[in-house]
């Protein structure tokens, strides 16, 4: 369901016919409210004040927000054998899971769990073919050949809590890089100066963690030894 658009004078995204693409932060900023606000008036949720509605509808009446362009499809959430193993662990995956879920709950949209294994990607290949299958979600997927299959596909897709590294696809994930600098810095600042890296070999995300380590480690001066 991919569509050829082009940017309008303003900068908003036009879709074929003219119709204008507008996120659910451009009506929120628009009518002084907050996302979660625009969510509710659009998905005729209560909490809402009649007025507000109004003007909320209004806004968004000849536009195409994300929640009305996927009205009537399916989304399909991919989880990765790593996003499970985490969701029993340390339950990091739980709660983005359970966010996921709600958050699509709010928005009226129909999530598909698909759980990805070791025996290729023909089983996702098939799925995302579907006609009524119009985006994806994807939770811990670092597999190129699963980047691969989303990007050749065409569909909207955005990765949650891992990136591409071709910057095809878009991405949400936590700072680790930055985040790691900030708690080593508060750790110098308040005095420490041996501070370990304790972690173990992984994802591209827990090198990430160690290069923020190192790049506080080197900005004061300090032993940051690999042993």
């Amino acid at each position: 369901m991919k569509n050829n658009h082009e940017k309008d004078s303003d900068g908003t995204e036009k879709l074929d016919g003219g119709a204008r693409r507008v996120r659910l932060e451009d009506i929120a900023a628009r009518c002084g409210t907050s996302l979660s606000t625009v969510s509710r008036a659009l998905s005729s949720e209560k909490g809402v004040s009649q007025a507000l509605r109004a003007q909320i509808l209004e806004v968004a009446g000849g536009a195409h927000s994300p929640a009305v362009e996927m009205a009537g499809y399916r989304i399909v959430l991919a989880v990765s054998q790593v996003a499970m193993l985490d969701y029993h662990r340390y339950q990091f995956s739980w709660y983005v899971l359970q966010s996921l879920k709600e958050r699509a709950k709010v928005l009226d949209l129909d999530l598909v769990t698909h759980s990805l294994s070791d025996k290729g990607t023909q089983a996702l290949t098939d799925l995302l073919n579907q006609e009524d299958i119009g985006g994806m979600l994807a939770l811990t997927v670092d597999e190129s050949a699963i980047l691969d299959v989303v990007v050749n596909l065409k569909k909207p897709a955005v990765l949650v809590n891992s990136e591409d590294p071709l910057m095809r696809l878009s991405s949400v994930m936590p700072c680790n890089r930055s985040a790691t600098r900030m708690a080593a810095d508060y750790l110098v600042l308040h005095g420490h100066r041996d501070i370990l890296f304790l972690t173990h070999s992984g994802r591209r995300t827990i090198e990430q963690r160690h290069e923020g380590w190192q790049e506080s480690m080197r900005y004061f001066q300090l032993p940051c030894s690999e042993q």
